[in-house]
């Protein structure tokens, strides 16, 4: 940075030709024809340097002179006035060629044209602030099948507050044992698997691990015996855990879909419908490990 008093004195620094003009912003111009030099004239705000008045270039062959301006206000608002006690900038690297975005943490923006970097820059802690509005959707039906039953008399208020808490998973392991018999099919057969042991448990604090303890036929048998009869156990408390209006909705609706011939059949139909539909829901749910639902 050279602090160059008058343009008269950058000339002679620059041995260029004398011009008898003013340099103000508004001569700008008609100086670059006169010395035959590219007049750039530059600002700074906040420490960040940027371009503040932009003459097309003619002089491409010939770096230009970069001036840095000491007030910006009363050079470019007031073009008359004679830009004097100035700045030349003899280091280009002193001008930056990307403008990055310092307003918010983590804020990647960045702009080559200063007007856009400050465009940004003031509206940065609005945009990067995420302002999460959260909407409600309802999906499927409006009415479930509870709300149903209870509207059409099925079930009792209490029904609608009512959710199931039993939940029943088993868990299987086996040995893989590979064969070498033929095939006459399609589908070759590489191994058969042994049943080894199989855990039963719900979400209430019970479990049961049934382990085979030999490999003949019969601890099979029995292994499989016992499971079967834990599951059994599982289902009768899930059914004692359910309340009994869900028995007697299925008994009334059964009565009145399959047997009262008073009522039209497009209703028995819709009926029917909700039959299923309340059964399947009273079934005790049970999970196999990597399994799905049965």
């Amino acid at each position: 940075m050279l602090k160059t008093p008058t343009f008269a004195d950058a000339s002679n620094f620059f041995q260029l030709p004398a011009s008898n003009l003013v340099f103000t912003t508004g001569n700008v111009k008609s100086i670059r024809d006169a010395v035959g030099r590219d007049i750039e004239l530059y600002c700074v705000e906040n420490g960040i340097v940027f371009a503040g008045h932009k003459v097309r270039r003619r002089h491409k062959n010939r770096n230009p002179i970069r001036i840095l301006v000491p007030d910006e206000k009363l050079v470019f608002d007031t073009p008359d006035v004679e830009i004097r006690d100035f700045m030349i900038i003899l280091n280009e690297l002193f001008i930056p060629k990307e403008y990055f975005c310092k307003v918010t943490r983590r804020c990647n923006y960045s702009s080559t044209k200063y007007e856009n970097y400050e465009r940004h820059i003031s509206k940065c802690a609005e945009i990067s602030k995420q302002n999460i509005k959260t909407i409600q959707h309802q999906y499927g039906e409006v009415d479930y099948l509870i709300s149903k039953l209870h509207k059409n008399g099925y079930l009792p208020e209490e029904a609608l507050e009512y959710r199931k808490d039993y939940i029943c998973t088993y868990d299987i392991e086996t040995l893989e044992h590979h064969t070498n018999r033929e095939s006459v099919s399609t589908l070759k057969e590489i191994a058969v698997h042994r049943l080894c042991s199989v855990a039963v448990a719900n979400n209430h604090g019970r479990s049961k691990c049934f382990i085979r303890d030999d490999s003949t036929h019969n601890a099979c048998v029995s292994m499989v015996s016992k499971f079967v009869k834990e599951i059994s156990w599982h289902l009768q408390t899930h059914e004692d855990s359910m309340p009994n209006y869900f028995d007697v909705a299925m008994t009334k609706l059964e009565a009145d879909a399959v047997r009262d011939d008073e009522i039209p059949l497009a209703r028995r139909m819709i009926l029917k419908k909700w039959l299923g539909q309340l059964k399947k829901y009273c079934k005790m749910d049970i999970y196999g490990f990597n399994s799905g639902e049965s």
